[in-house]
């Protein structure tokens, strides 16, 4: 990915809204995450893949001293 692509994909994630379903903040509340964190890593994390068995995309980022994937 180049540098234009990268900052286009930012400057669309600073734009969108994120809605958390309930269970995904009470899940995220049993592994002791912070929601505004994960939203971060969302929004901000410069490390993308796409899963290839569901064609997901995925973030990676840290979330205090781990690392995790979203």
């Amino acid at each position: 990915m180049n540098i234009l692509a990268l900052e286009i994909e930012l400057e669309e994630a600073k734009k969108s809204s994120i809605v958390w379903t309930d269970y995904f903040k009470y899940r995220a509340s049993l592994r002791g995450f912070e929601i505004a964190k994960i939203e971060n890593i969302l929004r901000y994390s410069v490390e993308r893949y796409v899963d290839t068995t569901t064609r997901r995309r995925i973030a990676v980022g840290r979330h205090d001293d781990q690392y995790h994937l979203r």
